[in-house]
């Protein structure tokens, strides 16, 4: 009588239904390791029926029905219903040792699985789902939605458990955009809010060591992921990648700096203990670049580049022409680059800079090959501070302390010019596109002077004139002179 009793205030009572559903709620939550509240609405239990209705979260209701043999196997149907989720299937088994099979619509897709549960693990799984809004997925799950946008994805899983896995699983990502707040939020990047992506994974489980490959096609350039592996035991992962960017300058929102024109990379990505490794090279630059970076620091090496290429890359009016040979290093915490460049063959593009120093001095740099140069610089805050040397067997000219700005596109630098007969000196200054020269004129008016002297009395006269004129009082001449007037 007391067990009957017992029975009717669990099944039939709302107090016995509480009971009961803070029970399941302890153990199902102890199996899956996360909180899941379970409420009982109705139960009806007999040694070979199960008629039960339970709501999970307080969003999806569970209906259940079923009979269990004299055998001990149970032949169970199921419901599951809550909003855009339809989903119904069966229980069939020993109640350790049985199949759960389902099919029906989720979140405005369609969904067919099923599983074989065992103890700590899980053997023949098979999901096929269509269609699902990824937002609303992860919404449903209470998480923050970082897509927006629908997915498909396959899987055929023959054994799968904490340690080991094995099987197939392909994953499908139309294009869609992204919930820029959480991105940000999450991994402190603020994407453009026209970012639209699109993505394909193949993934091969193979007990510890697995294997993948992908493509991500965005609004902003295409990658590919290739021969990627990922090792149980530490957790390593390891893929070669190649990308191709149309324009570089809508990858602004990750440099910080503008860029312009296209690139191209491959390389690998290695990622370990909270470490990332990447490493790569380019031809875009139509000479070779490779880099490499660890530890938030970029190293890279450019040999044989175009110089009106880099020019163009670094948003800067191409100045000079040629090929040129580069090391850079980065440090993105300081956010400082250093840069040292020389080449062996340069030339001065006909640029206004180039211009207006002709205008002003006459010399033409644009008809000079200077066989050796060097460029030094530093980069903070897209403010490039630099020295340059350009000499050939006539001359040289230099620029020091020289800087250009690329948010505001101007440049400051002063410039020493020995060439074509001439020497001179003075600053450069202004915008980039309409440089402005300034002439050192006593050092000009001296040179005048000097080659004038040159010329009618002979070449080195002025040497001579000088030799003389170093013990000669300065007051005394310029008093001799006032007597004349």
């Amino acid at each position: 009588m007391i067990i009957v009793l017992g029975l009717y205030y669990i099944l039939y009572t709302d107090s016995g239904h509480a009971r009961i559903s803070s029970y399941m709620s302890a153990q199902i939550s102890k199996e899956l390791g996360q909180n899941i509240n379970l409420k009982v609405q109705k139960m009806s239990l007999s040694p070979t029926h199960l008629d039960s209705t339970i709501m999970i979260e307080d969003k999806v209701q569970a209906k259940i029905a079923g009979f269990r043999s004299l055998l001990g196997d149970y032949d169970i149907s199921y419901e599951l219903l809550g909003k855009e989720i339809d989903i119904h299937g069966t229980i069939q088994g020993e109640m350790k040792d049985f199949v759960l099979m389902g099919k029906g619509t989720l979140m405005e897709g369609s969904v067919d699985f099923s599983l074989h549960p065992q103890a700590k693990q899980m053997k023949d799984i098979m999901i096929d789902a269509k269609g699902v809004d990824a937002a609303k997925l992860m919404l449903f799950l209470e998480q923050k939605p970082l897509f927006a946008g629908k997915f498909s994805l396959k899987a055929e899983l023959p054994l799968y458990s904490e340690y080991m896995k094995q099987g197939d699983v392909t994953l499908h990502l139309y294009r869609g955009g992204l919930y820029l707040k959480n991105v940000y939020e999450r991994f402190g990047i603020l994407f453009p809010n026209d970012f639209m992506a699109l993505l394909d994974g193949h993934i091969i489980l193979d007990k510890s060591s697995h294997s993948f490959e992908g493509s991500v096609q965005s609004s902003v350039g295409d990658v590919n992921f290739l021969k990627g592996t990922f090792l149980e035991v530490n957790k390593k992962l390891n893929v070669r990648y190649d990308a191709n960017i149309s324009e570089l300058s809508k990858l602004s929102f990750l440099t910080k700096k503008q860029y312009a024109g296209a690139f191209t990379a491959r390389g690998e990505i290695e990622y370990l203990d909270g470490a990332l490794r990447v490493d790569g090279k380019s031809d875009s630059l139509e000479g070779l670049l490779t880099y490499y970076f660890a530890n938030g620091k970029l190293e890279a090496k450019l040999r044989g580049a175009s110089l009106s290429k880099v020019f163009k890359m670094m948003h800067y009016p191409p100045i000079m022409i040629g090929r040129v040979n580069s090391n850079v290093e980065y440090d993105t915490h300081d956010k400082i680059a250093l840069i040292n460049m020389d080449s062996t063959n340069m030339s001065f593009a006909n640029s206004s800079v180039v211009k207006k120093i002709k205008s002003a001095s006459g010399v033409d740099f644009s008809k000079e090959l200077f066989q050796k140069s060097y460029f030094t610089a530093s980069v903070q805050e897209g403010i490039v501070s630099y020295d340059f040397k350009a000499q050939n067997k006539k001359g040289f000219l230099s620029l020091t302390d020289a800087k250009m700005d690329a948010q505001k596109n101007t440049i400051q630098s002063d410039f020493d010019i020995q060439l074509q007969e001439q020497e001179i000196s003075g600053e450069i200054y202004g915008s980039l596109k309409s440089p402005r020269v300034k002439l050192d004129i006593a050092k000009f008016i001296e040179f005048k002077a000097k080659k004038e002297i040159d010329e009618f009395f002979g070449t080195g006269t002025s040497k001579k004139a000088k030799e003389k004129l170093k013990g000669v009082d300065a007051k005394k001449v310029k008093s001799f002179l006032k007597s004349f007037f």
